[in-house]
């Protein structure tokens, strides 16, 4: 609970059990307590991942891949949809692990994080056990965008990483922003530092390299072509509407197919090994990655970027502009 998840000082203050008075607990004999209804989701939360787990490694086994009478003897075809398959659920083990320290958190009570009144101010409404939380499964599982994986795989980790290395990266090196632009350039030097953190393993190093290269890539095309967000959140269609879930459904395999074979790297560290199995499988995730940035470049160029985008820019713009004009008028 003390490294990745909670920081020294939460720690401490669960230890002395002052967080509750600061998260606005009011009764100093009793401590929160979790109702039977959480503890249960919470439970069937690790049920859920532990079973999806377990289907991956009975019948698309990681291990398995690794080896010749797969490389050999199955057809490309076969290889196409095993492969992501196989990565997709092998990392359900750690869904699982995280799901049994949300568990834990809440029933310890280390998951306290807020708590919620009624008008009198003294009737519990609701109780919030999201400290530590470090993966939101549905989120990562099915991302619209690689900035779901990230932001909601190793939640904790991610947050020190965005809020210490990526907003704290006052100028990237000139040949990755003429390669990647300013944004990009700084989500590649952010990988590379979470990569150093892992360890010393070259897939580490490759899987983190390859996700940044595909980042940008992805990013590029949501500016152009249509997205699930622009059906739902601005257009304000049905999120069960046919086009809406074509589009949810493109986003996700254009994500996952890719990253999540890529992140066999992450789950095998012998690079002898995953060399073997991308020889066998002629590297189509990159090959998947390379096209999606040629496209890019050329529908940037050729169509641009989409009207949305621009709204969503010129918005932002202004909202920044009046909170500038509001700080100079404070300061006057």
């Amino acid at each position: 609970l003390c490294g990745s998840n909670l920081n020294i000082k939460e720690y401490l203050q669960i230890s002395d059990r002052t967080i509750f008075a600061e998260e606005g607990w009011k009764d100093p004999k009793n401590d929160p307590q979790p109702t039977f209804s959480q503890i249960i989701i919470g439970f069937t939360k690790v049920l859920l991942t532990a079973a999806v787990f377990l289907v991956g490694k009975i019948y698309f086994n990681l291990t398995f891949l690794m080896t010749e009478e797969f490389q050999k003897t199955y057809s490309f075809g076969q290889k196409l949809w095993m492969v992501p398959l196989s990565a997709f659920l092998t990392k359900f083990k750690y869904h699982f692990g995280w799901k049994m320290l949300d568990l834990s958190l809440i029933t310890s009570g280390a998951g306290f994080s807020g708590v919620e009144y009624e008008s009198d101010g003294k009737t519990v409404k609701e109780i919030k056990w999201e400290r530590g939380n470090n993966i939101w499964s549905i989120k990562t599982a099915f991302p619209q965008y690689t900035g779901h994986v990230v932001r909601y795989w190793n939640m904790t980790v991610n947050n020190w990483l965005t809020f210490y290395v990526f907003y704290r990266l006052e100028k990237a090196p000139r040949f990755m922003v003429a390669l990647q632009g300013e944004k990009g350039a700084k989500v590649l030097m952010t990988r590379i530092a979470s990569a150093l953190f892992h360890g010393v393993y070259p897939c580490y190093y490759f899987f983190f390299f390859c996700t940044a290269i595909m980042t940008n890539a992805l990013d590029t095309l949501r500016l152009i072509l249509p997205t699930f967000e622009d059906e739902v959140q601005v257009k304000n269609k049905s999120a069960y509407s046919p086009k809406s879930i074509l589009l949810f459904t493109f986003w996700v395999f254009m994500v996952v197919v890719p990253v999540d074979s890529i992140g066999i790297f992450f789950m095998e560290l012998d690079i002898f090994k995953t060399i073997a199995l991308f020889n066998s499988i002629f590297w189509f995730p990159m090959v998947i990655g390379l096209i999606d940035i040629i496209l890019g470049q050329i529908l940037m160029a050729t169509i641009g970027i989409k009207q949305i985008e621009k709204e969503k820019r010129a918005k932002r713009k202004k909202a920044k502009a009046d909170k500038t004009k509001k700080d100079t008028k404070k300061e006057k």
